[in-house]
């Protein structure tokens, strides 16, 4: 192990700010504004940094810390890299008044505190601490209150969180992290994109359960106007347009009973609309995306007739039982090759079903297409 010193603090320097010849450590050490210390093994800092009162940036990541060392001389530090330590929680650092960024990752930080004071923090980086299993990273409500109004890049990944309300306070976040976790609620998510994290640019929600519910990104595009990308992936003018218009049609068509089956592509049912009004609904020039939504319909038309489907149609009855709505919808999109869904896993069984539901066998992609926009009920 090894202890922070003023002849090391002299060796790790930069090129640009080098020790001259003629120049006594304590006036280089005056005038040192980076201060490289990262991979040396340090447990314990001491005072030897106090000299350093124009140091703005101190690399401390890599070594052996087990608490966030206390700065009183350095009050212009902006930026302090203290990730891949031992530190166990967050303190000493209401005196660093301009500090801007905050990295923490990789260390034993059980809850996120000690942030009151620090006006001027923009980027917190607390991701992947070592936890014990079944715990997870906790937030402080003072401190989050302490930057809100500041605070706008946060990674919170790979922390068995279960929920993000502590961050609702957060109102100029523009980039969040919160990936690897265990988020499964998207109706508080959405929540907080709608009510408070209004200028959100970029979100990560990759590996947590809510990104397998059905529409999970048609949903969170649609409530954030502001939002670039989302899990990595871009959000193009023309999808949110077309989930705009495809939010707007459905809303504006309540769904309708069912009365006959069609007799042919072409047929309408229930007063639904056909292919090309449903074009006319969703102007888009797309072509993949439209056919997102002539599948999709088909889905919500299956659960129309699902219940009671003797009442509603009898021909049905002949048919073997149906799988589950979103079921349908997956083998109905793998039966007409939608790119949109082909990585979804359908048996041949549930394709066949599909394609006997809508009778489309033997149909081109293109018949197969307007043969479930015609089944529209809503």
């Amino acid at each position: 192990m090894v202890k922070l010193s003023a002849e090391l603090l002299v060796r790790c320097s930069s090129g640009y700010t080098k020790r001259l010849s003629h120049e006594s450590v304590l006036h280089y050490l005056r005038r040192l504004t980076h201060a490289f210390l990262e991979h040396k093994s340090i447990d314990e800092i001491g005072d030897e940094l106090s000299s350093c009162e124009n140091l703005t940036v101190l690399y401390l990541y890599d070594n052996c810390l087990t608490a966030v060392p206390h700065l009183p001389r350095n009050v212009r530090l902006s930026a302090l890299y203290l990730q891949n330590n031992n530190i166990h929680r967050i303190e000493n650092l209401v005196v660093l008044k301009r500090l801007n960024k905050l990295f923490l990752a990789g260390n034993e930080i059980y809850r996120v505190e000690g942030l009151i004071g620090l006006t001027q923090l923009e980027e917190l980086y607390v991701e992947n601490q070592r936890l014990l299993i079944g715990d997870q990273l906790t937030f402080e409500p003072e401190s989050i209150q302490a930057v809100a109004n500041t605070l706008q890049v946060l990674d919170v990944s790979g922390n068995s969180l279960t929920s993000l309300s502590y961050l609702e306070p957060l109102s100029q976040l523009a980039q969040l992290n919160a990936s690897n976790n265990k988020l499964a609620n998207i109706t508080e998510l959405v929540h907080l994109l709608g009510a408070s994290w209004r200028k959100l640019r970029r979100l990560d929600l990759t590996l947590n359960p809510l990104t397998r519910l059905r529409r999970y990104r048609d949903r969170v595009i649609i409530m954030s106007t502001s939002l670039e990308t989302l899990d990595g992936k871009e959000i193009t003018d023309i999808e949110r347009q077309f989930l705009r218009n495809w939010r707007a049609a459905r809303t504006s068509h309540p769904q309708r009973q069912i009365e006959a089956p069609p007799t042919d592509a072409g047929a309408l049912v229930g007063g639904g609309e056909s292919a090309a009004n449903i074009k006319s609904l969703v102007p888009c020039n797309n072509y993949v995306m439209r056919q997102r939504y002539y599948y999709d319909t088909a889905a919500d038309m299956v659960r129309e007739w699902q219940t009671p489907r003797a009442a509603v149609r009898p021909s049905l009855i002949q048919l073997p039982e149906l799988p589950e709505a979103t079921t349908v919808s997956k083998a109905l999109s793998r039966s007409v090759s939608n790119p949109c869904y082909r990585s979804l896993p359908a048996t041949r069984q549930h394709t066949d079903t599909a394609d006997r539901f809508l009778n489309c066998s033997g149909l081109t992609y293109h018949e197969k297409a307007k043969r479930a926009a015609s089944f529209h009920v809503g």
